[in-house]
């Protein structure tokens, strides 16, 4: 039987919280979205969400998510020209 709860506990308990939000930096598109995936897990466990905030990832978090909405308003814009070609 799998507790996803217990796994992202886990993963707070073990101290993997920095880690993911290093790689939320990383050059790879593929690594980011695997460390969002699992920051968001973490999040919604038991004692996740002030972990990350003690680790100072709601900042962390937060400018993520600005990179990406940049990246996403260049793939739209992209998309608009390529649909009016």
């Amino acid at each position: 039987w799998f507790d996803s709860g217990s796994s992202w506990a886990g993963v707070v308990q073990a101290g993997g919280i920095p880690g993911l939000l290093h790689m939320l930096e990383a050059p790879s598109p593929a690594l980011q979205h695997n460390a969002a995936f699992a920051l968001y897990g973490v999040s919604d466990c038991t004692d996740g969400a002030a972990a990350l905030v003690r680790e100072g990832g709601a900042r962390r978090l937060a400018e993520a998510l600005e990179r990406m909405q940049a990246q996403a308003s260049k793939v739209g814009g992209a998309l608009r020209s390529v649909c009016a070609s």
